[in-house]
């Protein structure tokens, strides 16, 4: 396992998943990668990317992660949840009548907090 080194540079561990230090925080956070991300919000990865164009929501930083650091973009779930036009672009994708009406309710919700 490696540690953080003294000048605070990205540092990789030697074992386990291979995220620089910096994504290890940025999970800590709420903030994910794009796969991640869907799967904490309950939504799959193609109805995720159509909630992110529907709100117009974009990646705001990268990590370096993997065998070969490649750059990952880090989406903030914290942001995107309550954002009831992330919710409805999520409800398009799916074609059960149930998640739908789930994401549309959760849609509603947060815009009736938002009027109050």
């Amino acid at each position: 396992m490696s540690y953080r080194n003294r000048y605070r540079t990205s540092t990789f561990y030697n074992e386990g998943r291979g995220r620089s230090w910096g994504a290890e925080e940025a999970e800590q956070y709420g903030r994910y990668p794009r796969t991640r991300a869907a799967e904490s919000l309950g939504v799959s990865t193609k109805a995720f990317d159509a909630g992110c164009v529907k709100s117009q929501y974009t990646s705001h930083e990268w990590h370096h992660v993997g065998k070969y650091a490649a750059r990952i973009d880090y989406y903030d779930t914290e942001e995107l949840k309550i954002d009831p036009k992330f919710w409805r672009g999520c409800a398009e994708v799916y074609k059960s009548k149930k998640k739908k009406e789930e994401l549309e309710t959760i849609a509603q919700k947060l815009e009736e907090k938002g009027t109050e």
